[in-house]
């Protein structure tokens, strides 16, 4: 039999769908299906589906969101530039952990905090001591909603990015917005005026600033 595992809202090519996944198993081998319906802009429904083994999904789950976001239907639609610039980084540099912070920040902008999360973590599996990488999953940890928000994991791992690159100052507001969803308000008042000295002619850090002192 099948079993039903979760649904979730995604959007391909700001058109609004759904997401079932489920899993099965037979013959020794668990397996996961993943089905993904959404309308098309000239009014029809889309169905796309996805089969493959459970030890190698996260793998291929990367190039079947690529498929899904290469779709087009209907009467043309001006692409996102932006979004094509990260998928085609993605495919020219896969090791790149710039690249998949740039992925994983469109997936958590899509609100798709899981496959950000993932791919970050894998980023960090390849280059443990990129300040970057550990920056953004700690934003994500900060900012997601649950269950992926985890305050206190967000602390931790902003710490390690300013350990490791103190004079950036996005990593010290990173710092503050975790320290502040932990429920630490001194933490996160020092962390962002640390960020304000380091770029004082910046007014997003000094705006922090003013928001944490109210």
């Amino acid at each position: 039999g099948r079993d039903f595992l979760a649904s979730r809202d995604l959007t391909i090519n700001d058109q609004a769908g759904i997401e079932l996944l489920f899993r099965f198993g037979g013959q020794g081998f668990t397996q996961r299906d993943r089905v993904v319906l959404f309308p098309t802009w000239d009014g029809r429904t889309l169905q796309a589906r996805f089969v493959c083994l459970e030890s190698h999904y996260r793998v291929m789950e990367l190039l079947f969101d690529k498929v899904l976001h290469s779709i087009q239907q209907g009467p043309p639609r001006p692409a996102s530039g932006a979004a094509q610039r990260v998928w085609q980084r993605v495919i020219e540099h896969p090791d790149d952990p710039d690249a998949c912070i740039a992925l994983a920040t469109l997936y958590a902008q899509e609100g798709r905090p899981g496959p950000a999360e993932q791919l970050l973590l894998t980023a960090l599996r390849l280059r443990p001591g990129h300040a970057d990488t550990h920056d953004r999953l700690a934003f994500l940890y900060a900012t997601a909603r649950r269950p992926y928000r985890k305050p206190q994991d967000a602390v931790r791992i902003a710490r390690k990015a300013v350990a490791l690159q103190g004079s950036n100052p996005r990593h010290h507001a990173t710092l503050a917005i975790a320290c502040e969803a932990a429920g630490d308000r001194p933490g996160a008042l020092a962390a962002a005026r640390r960020a304000a000295a380091l770029a004082p002619d910046d007014a997003t850090y000094a705006d922090l600033v003013r928001k944490l002192e109210r």
